[in-house]
């Protein structure tokens, strides 16, 4: 139950919690700037992003493109990828995995809210990049089947980020 309250209260609050991997890369920038010793990272949890369709989705795509049985990263070029908007975190991430690994997805469906991404999958409308903790219901229960890539996503540390310098608050203390 609390993993579940914790997931509802990240999805919900998404714009306030930050990551690890880009507070540490600020960090490594400017170790010892003023403004990098004045931030406290709090971790939450780790993290996973991935991609997942409905077996309806993927069925019906591999039908018109039987090529696709095998190839994940074809998929990709091929599907209709559902990502959250270019300047969310999550799909900074995901940008960074596709350069390094240099995929080029071909159409792309941009979406702002999380909660949109995953009931887009789940009804069929393509392969939507969530985050793995908040769809593992739907793959046990088969209503979405997570694509299994070459390259793994790097996981991410989701946790609050403040400044303790003007974080005067005790409840942010």
């Amino acid at each position: 139950v609390m993993l579940r309250e914790t997931q509802c209260f990240l999805r919900k609050q998404s714009r306030i919690f930050g990551y690890h991997d880009e507070i540490r890369d600020k960090e490594r920038k400017g170790k010892n700037s003023p403004e990098a010793r004045n931030f406290e990272f709090f971790p939450l949890k780790s993290i996973q992003d991935t991609f997942v369709a409905s077996p309806t989705y993927l069925a019906n795509l591999k039908e018109l493109e039987p090529g696709l049985a095998k190839d994940s990263v074809s998929l990709l070029q091929q599907a209709n990828l559902m990502l959250l908007d270019d300047k969310n975190l999550s799909r900074l991430h995901l940008e960074d995995y596709f350069s390094k690994h240099n995929l080029h997805p071909g159409q792309t469906l941009e979406v702002n809210n999380m909660d949109l991404l995953i009931e887009f999958s789940k009804i069929g409308l393509g392969v939507g990049c969530v985050i793995r903790e908040f769809v593992e219901k739907e793959l046990a229960e088969g209503s979405l089947i997570e694509l299994t890539l070459p390259h793994s996503i790097t996981k991410r540390t989701a946790g609050f980020v403040y400044n303790k310098i003007t974080a005067q608050n005790d409840s942010v203390k």
